[in-house]
């Protein structure tokens, strides 16, 4: 790393700070002539990108409003098809901010990333006298959307698009939050540590102090505390505030997940977890259960993944169905139907047939060679069990057979429906056998 490109970062970045921690303080700031003159001469206070960039691209296709309509529905079924990730207490998942994702704003603003990048240095050498820090250049080479991002927002500012303004603060933080937890989070995190960590953290951490509950509103507070914080500058929308908004969304996020990252670590080291926190008994007892919850959570989580990578298993789908005597690609297509729902809750019915096996046999610690006859056996109880886990399995059936399926459309004889109903079930019980 360049130590002088860095102390000139780190520099702006405690200045910047400092500001507004006197602005919040009401304390007016008063720095020396020469400083001021010094700290100008760094650029000179133009409007090349949007001249050339914004007025070009983003404020014909912004001034109508079904393509503002078509930003607003990315956003929203980004956020649905990451339901999962996102409803977490805090940073669990990660999850993809790609070509597949970004190629929708190049294709809406008819742009590529050279034409962008283009744009940028043509800038750099209009308003910074052809210098500028190298982290904003790579930041911006590795993903010149973000010149679209700023520029979308700075339009939406100025003509008052103010679900443009919302959607931009979401947008922000999915570009920036999968390159940071790979950088905190090196391997899974474990839900149970997590959880606890959230719980205690202290009123420093604003994810306590402003009652932000799970991992999509702590993103949507970031985005939006970081365009308040520069909101005037974007609405002038001069050259410099590209830069300079890009520094403070990376570095807001990043001071975050860092700090969050540190009490995690500092709990996984003391083993600490919601559950050997409040119950620990003399016996030892449930510090293994604890080892058994952790297990646990690491195949439901295994088995989850292989089952969102993998898609269907032709294979066992035959076999399920001869087994069952019902029709092959009907069931096939059933599967697909509830694979593709965002609401099946597939997830949670993996989770608790693996929890059904882990309640009872709370030792174990794997999926072993009993777990087939185990879940099948599982069946039978749970249409008419007390207990939770079961009824809830039961219910996420009743749920795929008639709210995704519509199988009363299809089979009026309740027998039928009720084969088809135990062949979804076997299908999923020998699925997630089959990745253990």
């Amino acid at each position: 790393m360049d130590i002088k490109l860095y102390k000139e970062y780190l520099s702006d970045y405690i200045q910047e700070a400092t500001e507004e921690m006197n602005n919040k303080l009401g304390i007016k700031s008063e720095e020396p002539e020469v400083e001021e003159k010094g700290r100008k001469d760094v650029y000179k206070h133009n409007f090349y990108l949007k001249d050339n960039f914004q007025d070009k691209y983003i404020s014909p296709v912004l001034s109508k409003p079904n393509n503002r309509n078509s930003v607003i529905e990315f956003v929203s079924k980004f956020i649905d098809d990451h339901n999962e990730q996102l409803s977490t207490s805090g940073p669990v998942y990660s999850f993809s901010f790609g070509d597949k994702e970004t190629n929708f704003f190049y294709n809406l603003f008819n742009l590529n990333k050279e034409e962008i990048m283009n744009y940028w240095f043509k800038m750099i050498e209009e308003t910074y006298y052809g210098k500028i820090s190298k982290f904003f250049t790579g930041w911006l080479n590795n993903a010149p959307h973000k010149l679209i991002f700023v520029a979308m927002l700075i339009e939406a500012i100025q003509k008052g698009y103010d679900d443009i303004i919302e959607a931009c603060k979401f947008l922000w933080s999915f570009c920036e939050y999968p390159i940071l937890y790979r950088e905190y989070w090196k391997t899974n995190v474990r839900p149970d540590v997590m959880e606890f960590t959230i719980e205690r953290l202290g009123n420093k951490f604003k994810i306590k102090t402003k009652n932000l509950n799970n991992l999509l509103a702590l993103l949507q507070y970031e985005g939006e505390s970081s365009v308040n914080s520069k909101y005037e500058q974007l609405k002038e929308g001069a050259d410099n505030v590209y830069a300079d908004f890009m520094q403070r969304m990376r570095n807001q996020l990043n001071n975050t997940l860092r700090n969050i990252s540190r009490e995690y670590y500092n709990n996984i080291q003391n083993n600490a977890t919601i559950h050997n926190q409040t119950d620990e008994f003399e016996d030892g007892s449930k510090a293994e259960q604890d080892g058994s919850h952790s297990i646990m959570v690491d195949i439901i989580e295994y088995t989850l993944g292989k089952i969102n990578l993998s898609g269907i298993n032709n294979s066992l789908i035959k076999i399920v169905a001869n087994g069952a005597k019902v029709d092959k690609d009907n069931l096939e297509n059933f599967i697909n139907l509830i694979i593709k729902d965002k609401n099946s809750r597939l997830s949670k019915f993996v989770e608790n047939i693996i929890l059904a096996y882990f309640t009872k046999f709370p030792t174990t610690t794997s999926l072993g060679s009993g777990f087939v006859n185990f879940a099948l056996s599982l069946f039978k109880s749970i249409g008419n069990s007390k207990d939770e886990v079961y009824q809830e399995t039961n219910q996420i059936l009743t749920y795929w057979l008639f709210e995704i399926i519509h199988i009363d459309k299809l089979y009026q004889r309740v027998p039928t429906i009720a084969t088809y109903k135990r062949a979804l079930y076997n299908y999923f019980v020998f699925l997630i056998n089959s990745y253990n």
